[in-house]
């Protein structure tokens, strides 16, 4: 069975909770090789964390730390650096979300079945119409854009963690909270498909979660906002590719 590890991150207002979504986790019938909590020194370079009395047994869960806070994507960031097996199975996973039994088992099967592909129980594409984010759900369909709260499986080989880093460091610093984006579009980018899978049973959303002031749905406009403003920039840099676009001077003479 291949090599495979979970990876997560959270903010200081959330550590007392994450114990309920690792038992969901460590409880499943095919357990990870390795959990990683990823952690910056400060919380989007600012708030101090406190650091709960579990974290000290190391057998479930490895603490990983960095200096400097890149967003959301600290959830795989600090992983790539330690686990560089090719064919290791990553696995990230939201801290306000309590996930089915099966998360693991189903990601393992997609993965195995279509190692070359990328996946997650939750994904969208964008539409140019009306809301701009249409939801993708189901088995082995393909999206744009895998999300992440939905448990996500890429194989280590898939994410180059250079281009990664130049990635985050030419874009403008408000980007950094639209991870979502920026793993699928990197994925993309190298050739990667992504596809939804069908868990058996529903994500359980955590109170925390919907609760918390600084959840990303409340920053910079909220999701949708935040994501059409990033492809349109990425679009006119020559770097979108989580989606086919016909340049419109193509589509309208293919329409003729």
């Amino acid at each position: 069975m291949t090599r495979t590890v979970l990876s997560l991150t959270s903010s200081p207002q959330r550590m007392q909770h994450l114990p309920l979504v690792l038992d969901a986790l460590f409880n499943q019938p095919i357990p990870p090789d390795a959990v990683y909590l990823n952690l910056p020194e400060r919380y989007r370079n600012r708030d101090v964390y406190v650091l709960p009395d579990w974290l000290g047994d190391a057998s479930r869960v490895t603490l990983l730390r960095r200096a400097d806070d890149p967003g959301p994507v600290m959830k795989i960031l600090p992983v790539l650096e330690v686990e560089t097996g090719p064919d290791t199975l990553l696995i990230t996973v939201d801290d306000d979300v309590r996930y089915p039994p099966d998360t693991i088992s189903a990601l393992q099967a997609a993965a195995e079945a279509h190692p070359e592909a990328a996946f997650g129980s939750r994904g969208f594409n964008f539409t140019d119409i009306g809301r701009d984010l249409k939801p993708i759900r189901g088995d082995h369909v393909p999206c744009h854009i895998l999300q992440g709260y939905g448990a996500c499986a890429y194989r280590r080989r898939h994410l180059d963690i250079d281009r990664l880093h130049l990635s985050l460091a030419s874009q403008p610093e408000a980007f950094r909270f639209n991870d979502d984006l920026v793993l699928s579009n990197h994925l993309a980018s190298r050739g990667v498909p992504r596809f939804t899978i069908q868990l058996a049973s529903r994500l359980q959303h955590m109170p925390w979660g919907d609760e918390d002031p600084q959840a990303l749905k409340f920053m910079e406009g909220g999701t949708h906002q935040r994501y059409a403003t990033m492809r349109q920039w990425l679009i006119k840099q020559g770097e979108w590719f989580a989606e086919d676009r016909v340049p419109p001077q193509e589509a309208e003479n293919g329409s003729a």
